[in-house]
């Protein structure tokens, strides 16, 4: 999933910061509302960074991807693997078939698998990702420990793509540019960013 607008903050109606969407054609896009004043975000400025030093490990390393993900699929942790493609990866076994799937980050580049300090889990914990699909459908998702979010099929109505989401924290958000056909969020939002994405998909 791609296109987050790169630092559009909305706060009491009022946008800040200039956006920027990768599946837009890469073209700059200004906050919705016409005249406030704009000041660049920093967020996906700088290098890769694990504050808290520590990676999800329930899965194993084993150097076989394949074993790998199995692995993690037997440990049927929502926390588990932070950063990584969910529906990528649940394709492969017999694990639960999500149709949206990725991870909040605290900041724009953080590499696969780390785990947030205390303060940051407690920010994840106050924020959530909304879905809207093109139905004008509205889905609420909450995010685990580790920032992940996901919107599992079975017993559910199916989501009408494309879909819009936006990131929702503390009264400000962190709007998606671009109508988006895949719901494998994390397989554009990577450490750097992949198909023209900034970086992680981030609190605002």
């Amino acid at each position: 999933m791609q296109a987050w607008m790169i630092g559009v903050l909305v706060t009491a109606g009022m946008s800040t910061g200039l956006g920027l969407g990768c599946g837009g054609g890469g073209s700059p896009a200004l906050g919705s509302d016409a005249g406030t004043a704009t000041t660049p975000d920093l967020t996906f400025r700088g290098p890769s960074v694990c504050a808290s030093g520590q990676s999800w490990s329930g899965g194993g390393n084993d150097d076989d991807e394949h074993e790998r993900k199995k692995q993690d699929d037997d440990e049927g942790s929502p926390d588990m693997l932070p950063g990584r493609a969910c529906i990528a990866c649940h394709a492969w076994n017999e694990a639960p078939t999500f149709s949206i799937a990725g991870t909040v980050f605290p900041r724009g580049h953080v590499p696969d698998d780390c785990l947030p300090t205390v303060a940051e889990a407690t920010d994840l914990a106050h924020a959530t990702v909304v879905i809207t699909d093109v139905n004008d459908q509205v889905l609420t998702l909450a995010l685990t420990s580790t920032g992940n979010f996901a919107r599992i099929d079975e017993g559910y109505g199916a989501v009408a793509f494309p879909v819009t989401a936006r990131v929702v924290y503390q009264g400000k958000e962190r709007p998606m540019l671009t109508p988006q056909r895949s719901g494998d969020c994390n397989g554009c939002h990577t450490d750097r960013g992949e198909s023209g994405a900034p970086g992680r998909i981030t609190l605002p």
